[in-house]
């Protein structure tokens, strides 16, 4: 890894365009040393990061709950489904539930557009559907 010095307090590594900042009175070969100590991202941060950002979508307190959530809303589409005519609520509720699924598979591509070696900021929403 080599950096080059941006600024009086950050660096950014020539090859992964990551950005270290050094604290106040902090030599710039130990904030190099420390940069050097954290491994850079890979796509299960990335993962993770979805999964996080579904939870919270969902208003889900964890990962178990999450799949409970899923799972009910995966059974009422199916019921609507194989009904052969909807109510004017039960046609709302379909396109709630299919907008439900396309906000979180929205956010699996996004994860996986990160691909296997995602930026160092890959947490920021620029990376992520609003």
């Amino acid at each position: 890894m080599t950096f080059t010095k941006a600024s009086d307090n950050k660096y950014v590594d020539d090859e992964s365009g990551r950005t270290v900042f050094a604290r106040d009175g902090q030599s710039p070969e130990s904030v190099i040393e420390e940069a050097a100590l954290v491994p850079p991202p890979t796509a299960l941060d990335a993962r993770l990061e979805a999964k996080r950002r579904i939870i919270e979508f969902v208003s889900s307190r964890d990962a178990s709950q999450l799949v409970v959530v899923q799972i009910n809303n995966i059974y009422e589409q199916i019921k609507l489904l194989r009904k052969d005519t909807l109510t004017a609520s039960e046609e709302a509720r379909a396109v709630e539930l299919e907008d439900f699924n396309l906000e979180i598979l929205a956010i699996r591509v996004a994860s996986n557009d990160l691909g296997e070696s995602p930026p160092v900021d890959f947490a920021d929403d620029k990376y992520w559907p609003e």
